[in-house]
C-alpha cells in the first residue's frame, strides 16, 4: 500500500489481496503530485512561476543554485514560496477517501474469504 507521502508502506498487511493492492495503486490525481519529486504533495507551496511544488523539492532546487522555474525554465524573480492551502486540503481529503475505500475493500474481501471457508 502507499502511505501519505506516496511511497510504499512497509507496515501494510502482507495478506492484502490483489484487489486491495490494486485499489491502493489507483492513480493519484496528477494535480496532487509534485512535478519535481513525482510524489504526493506533503507541504504544497506556490512558487512565483504560479506552479505548485512540494516545499522540500523546490527548496532543494533553489539550494542547488538554480533560480529558474523547473517547469518553464524561465528565470524566477524570487525564490519565495507561499503555502497552497487549497491543494493541501484537497490532497488530505483525497487521501482520507482513499484510505476509507481501501479499508472497505479489505473488510469486504475478508467477509468473502470467511464465507468461502
Amino acid at each position: 500500500l502507499l502511505n501519505r507521502s506516496g511511497s510504499r508502506d512497509s507496515t501494510a498487511s502482507a495478506s492484502s489481496s490483489s484487489t486491495a493492492t490494486a485499489a491502493a495503486a489507483e492513480g493519484v490525481p496528477s494535480l496532487f503530485l509534485c512535478p519535481l519529486s513525482r510524489r504526493i504533495l506533503k507541504d504544497p507551496v506556490v512558487a512565483c512561476d504560479g506552479f505548485t511544488y512540494d516545499r522540500r523539492a523546490i527548496q532543494a532546487h533553489f539550494e542547488q543554485g538554480d533560480r529558474t522555474s523547473p517547469l518553464t525554465k524561465q528565470l524566477l524573480r524570487s525564490t519565495a514560496v507561499l503555502p497552497n492551502h487549497s491543494i493541501r486540503c484537497a490532497v488530505n481529503e483525497w487521501l482520507a477517501w482513499r484510505d476509507r475505500k481501501i479499508q472497505h475493500l479489505l473488510k469486504q474481501q475478508q467477509r468473502q474469504q470467511q464465507q468461502g471457508r
